[in-house]
């Protein structure tokens, strides 16, 4: 665990994630005075599957959301 219930992957992990994210991650960003108004629009929008918040009617949210929970299950052990 990390910090305030917070799940790594442990050093190896943390690399291959962010080696990952470094090849395939995306970043966009909106200026304005209320942002978290614009969040759920923007996100039913655009095809993001691996964001689960607002994002409920996405096909693939059943499956992340039980693949994420057996994840959390199998390192909270760890």
């Amino acid at each position: 665990m990390g910090r305030a219930g917070t799940l790594t992957f442990g050093a190896d992990g943390e690399a291959e994630l962010s080696a990952w994210l470094a090849e395939h991650g995306r970043l966009c960003w909106s200026l304005g005075e209320r942002p978290w108004t614009t969040k759920p629009a923007a996100i039913a929008a655009a095809d993001v599957p691996l964001n689960l918040q607002h994002n409920k009617d996405h096909l693939f949210h059943p499956e992340l959301s039980r693949i994420r929970a057996a994840a959390v299950a199998a390192a909270k052990p760890l």
